[in-house]
């Protein structure tokens, strides 16, 4: 049986390096802790007992990542953690959750110590540091949204190029020619200053954009600077004031921002839904609660976390998929009536 030491020499490193590895009592770089766990996976060293008893078997417990940043939605972030933990329960499994922006070492050391079966992955960015960790993890990782590099893990989400398209050709079936898209405002990286683009965003974005100019569709798109009422006013007053061919609207924002555009275009004579028709994208089934209804598309916490949970499962038990597998759900449509024919 492998130790400690054989660790230390095949990684080119000490042994108190190597128990720094996998104790997380002192700082390693990233390079350092790779090369110390490629070395331990290759001689079969497990860092503790517990884990080597379960080297054979399964622990029924896995690693969800799910960070929570400074502009974190909480009413987002626990339709897919709750989900997310109610299908992993389903199949008698624990969920270990790693929800700090600086859990780095923690999430590396228990995903590369055998005391997790799986890793999931939730809050997905199009280019996720994250997912760099999957090229050398021994568990199989499940990415909840799709990354721009989904080579080595397997991802589920919804069809988002879909929503994209159906958007459009409901508008466009409807005569709409000049249209405004508003989208959330992108995360800036409190780390790095870098813009963090939402998966679904993005692939939302390219979707209407492309499907548009199938249906000679001018697009506008905005992101918005703001969901409360005055930042919702400036926005869509000034558009409409400059863009007055606009009759059509789709929206991947808030529910609030939603709730005061309503308010906004009655107020500059823009009703919907006769003077203005609205989509609502990405939302979350919540917009019949507003004053007035609202066609919508939305997440599909409950479906996605599941079947993330099965293709887990199934990767545990060598079966199909395998690492690159790309699972995207069929987008449901909520017919409100805020589209009208212009």
């Amino acid at each position: 049986m492998a130790s400690i030491k054989d660790v230390a020499r095949k990684s080119g490193v000490s042994i108190s390096t190597v128990s720094y590895v996998f104790t997380g009592k002192r700082s390693v770089k990233l390079e350092t802790r790779i090369r110390v766990f490629e070395a331990a996976r290759e001689l079969g060293y497990f860092p503790n007992v517990g884990a080597q008893m379960l080297r054979n078997g399964r622990t029924h417990i896995i690693a969800l990542s799910s960070p929570i940043h400074s502009y974190t939605n909480f009413t987002n972030y626990a339709a897919f953690f709750f989900e997310m933990v109610r299908a992993a329960h389903r199949h008698h499994f624990h969920v270990l959750l790693f929800a700090g922006e600086d859990e780095d070492e923690q999430f590396v050391r228990f995903a590369d110590s055998n005391l997790v079966d799986g890793v999931v992955l939730l809050d997905v960015a199009w280019n996720d540091e994250r997912i760099q960790r999957a090229k050398l993890a021994s568990v199989p990782y499940v990415s909840i949204g799709m990354p721009m590099d989904s080579e080595n893990l397997i991802a589920v989400d919804v069809d988002f190029e879909e929503v994209g398209r159906i958007a459009i050709d409901r508008l466009a079936e409807s005569g709409h020619k000049e249209i405004l898209f508003v989208g959330s405002d992108q995360s800036v990286d409190s780390k790095s200053k870098d813009v963090t683009e939402s998966n679904y965003l993005h692939r939302i974005t390219a979707s209407i954009q492309a499907q548009a100019r199938r249906k000679g569709i001018t697009v506008h798109s905005l992101l918005t600077k703001g969901d409360d009422y005055s930042s919702v006013r400036c926005l869509l007053a000034d558009t409409f004031d400059q863009h007055d061919e606009i009759t059509g609207m789709i929206t991947q924002t808030s529910i609030e921002f939603v709730n005061n555009a309503i308010g906004v275009l009655q107020l500059i004579g823009r009703p919907i839904p006769e003077r203005t028709s609205i989509v609502s994208l990405a939302s979350y089934g919540k917009t019949e609660m507003l004053p007035v209804q609202i066609d919508e598309m939305p997440l599909l916490p409950a479906a996605v976390c599941s079947k993330a949970m099965q293709l887990l499962i199934g990767a545990l038990d060598g079966e199909a998929p395998r690492a690159g597998h790309i699972e995207l759900l069929h987008p449901t449509y909520i017919n409100r009536g805020s589209i009208r024919r212009v």
